[in-house]
């Protein structure tokens, strides 16, 4: 595609007769000038009808009321791209919550819905002569509103349809066809960045709804590669994708911020990488934005069962549990409420399910983790008598839980007491568990310390633990992972002692040395996001001691002047 040229003198003329002055000349009638005039007004009531009902349907959504905010979507599904959309995503989360198949389905017709309603609007390239020369040329000055917003669905709707084909498929077709759908989005938002700033807008509202939708985009795509390990980042780097976690939050913000159609949705997507996908990937995340987040929308919205959830994960992270499991209570008894919400709020009570592999799902043709994890679990029930080595405190672990329970020093205390009382156990009463197994059951004791010793600021102490458990890695029958698990908390001890150099070099061998074993990619997850704030952290503190000739120098009368 060319280079985009500047219409130039054009902008000063009415909208009506750009047109028709950058296409060949032709004597056409007046009268057409006055039809398409029209035309163009129509559409823009049309697009600010379908804004208005979806600011209401948001509405009703956050207070609960979904099944009116759907009827609302529905009533103008067939011809509006903004209503079709709205049903599309009614569609979608469902889909995701429980991945069914049928629904799945479902979800997916709706987009191709949306996506052909997208498709009958976008009009995003003219072709004109210049010089003897055809080039192809985004036409900024004559685009619609309504053509812009087109353009903004087309790439929502390819992001929820890349998401449905990971689930939906079994194979590396599913995986392809995602990664198509993927780039044929993220161009979109790059295109609709550009309109942002270069089309002459019919309506303030229409811009402010369209802004908050680039920003959440491109936002989203900015944190989600950052957050990629680095190989992958380096794979997507090289076919055109890029990016930057602080850049994307701060556009997050700033989308919340300004008044627009997806405002809520910067806030919620900002909650979700803060409370989850950041604390996940052993992140500091900002609990203190994230509160500011709730409280302001628990205001709009009291009795909104998403923030709710949010909250209760809140004050979980913050060690405060008997508010969190009153939170999460208070939402499962909400009226009307998704069957597959209520489970979220109880999903800790799944772990403890018995005859695990017959409710194993698989997505893209793999199984969960945590899901091979837990029958790998079961397995060792049965092999050690119907016994296992303190379960739960091992799957708070796992979780990157014991941090949040930092700030709730006596339940950390009682559970080093049960972690020695175990101990005491099984070096008692050796000869009731398989000796094969003995050095894994020690090796996961002296994880399980260190951890809780980490939690309570005794990194020392913890760091020995670590290391026990380290050098028990050639005896160690089938937890190998608690040896790289072990290394990463070890280095992050040494980290929080200012070991900093030290602490990347175990990182790193953490990340190069050790390879399939259970959970891997959720402690690649976490090992790259140490090893980028350790870089950052380096990065800040050597500008900071630059040294003061470096800075450029200002003149006194220049400073008197101003």
């Amino acid at each position: 595609m060319a280079e985009e040229e500047d219409p130039g003198p054009l902008n000063s003329l009415p909208r009506d007769l750009r047109g028709p002055l950058e296409m060949d000349d032709s004597d056409e009638e007046p009268d057409n000038f006055q039809d398409a005039a029209e035309e163009a007004s129509d559409e823009n009531t049309n697009l600010q009808m379908a804004l208005a009902d979806c600011e209401m349907a948001i509405k009703r959504f956050f207070n609960n009321d979904m099944e009116t905010a759907m009827e609302i979507m529905k009533s103008r599904s067939s011809s509006s791209i903004y209503h079709s959309l709205g049903v599309s995503i009614f569609e979608f989360i469902p889909a995701v919550l429980t991945l069914d198949s049928a629904q799945v389905g479902r979800a997916i017709q709706s987009l191709k819905t949306t996506v052909h309603l997208c498709n009958q609007h976008r009009r995003s390239y003219t072709i004109m002569q210049t010089i003897g020369t055809m080039i192809v040329k985004t036409n900024y000055a004559t685009m619609t509103d309504l053509e812009a917003h087109a353009e903004l669905c087309f790439a929502e709707s390819m992001l929820l349809q890349a998401a449905l084909c990971v689930i939906e498929g079994e194979d590396i077709a599913a995986f392809l066809r995602a990664a198509m759908k993927i780039k044929n989005s993220y161009n979109t938002y790059k295109e609709c960045s550009r309109i942002l700033e270069k089309k002459a807008w019919e309506s303030v509202e229409s811009r402010q709804h369209f802004h908050s939708g680039v920003r959440l985009g491109l936002a989203t795509f900015n944190i989600m590669i950052a957050l990629l390990p680095a190989r992958i980042i380096t794979l997507l780097e090289y076919v055109g994708y890029s990016g930057d976690k602080e850049a994307g939050l701060a556009e997050l913000q700033a989308g919340a911020r300004q008044p627009g159609l997806r405002g809520v949705l910067c806030e919620i997507v900002s909650l979700g990488i803060h409370l989850v996908v950041s604390h996940f990937a052993g992140a500091t995340p900002n609990l203190h934005q994230c509160r500011e987040i709730i409280d302001a929308q628990l205001k709009v919205y009291p009795e909104g069962v998403w923030f709710l959830l949010f909250e209760g994960r809140l004050e979980l992270l913050r060690g405060r549990c008997a508010l969190a499991a009153a939170t999460y209570r208070r939402v499962a008894e909400t009226r009307h409420l998704w069957p597959q919400l209520r489970h979220l709020c109880y999903w800790e009570l799944m772990w403890a399910s018995a005859a695990a592999p017959l409710y194993r799902q698989k997505i893209a043709g793999k199984s969960l983790p945590m899901e091979k994890w837990v029958i790998k679990r079961c397995t060792r029930y049965s092999a050690q008598g119907g016994r296992l080595m303190m379960p739960a405190m091992e799957l708070l672990c796992l979780w990157n839980m014991m941090s949040a329970l930092a700030a709730d020093v006596p339940t950390l205390q009682s559970l080093l007491k049960k972690i020695d009382y175990a101990s005491e156990v099984l070096e008692r009463d050796e000869k009731l568990w398989p000796p094969a197994l003995m050095s894994d059951n020690r090796a996961l004791i002296f994880y399980l310390r260190g951890c809780c010793l980490s939690a309570l600021g005794m990194q020392l102490l913890a760091i020995q633990q670590f290391e026990n458990a380290v050098a028990l890695k050639n005896m160690i029958k089938t937890d190998t992972f608690l040896v790289p698990y072990a290394l990463y908390e070890a280095a992050t001890c040494h980290y929080n002692l200012g070991e900093v150099n030290r602490a990347v070099r175990m990182w790193q061998d953490a990340r190069k040395s050790y390879s399939n074993y259970s959970l891997e990619s959720r402690l690649q997850f976490r090992l790259h996001s140490k090893l980028e704030m350790a870089q950052n952290n380096a990065q800040t503190q050597a500008g900071r001691s630059l040294p003061t000739k470096s800075l450029p120098s200002v003149s006194p009368k220049l400073v008197r002047k101003n």
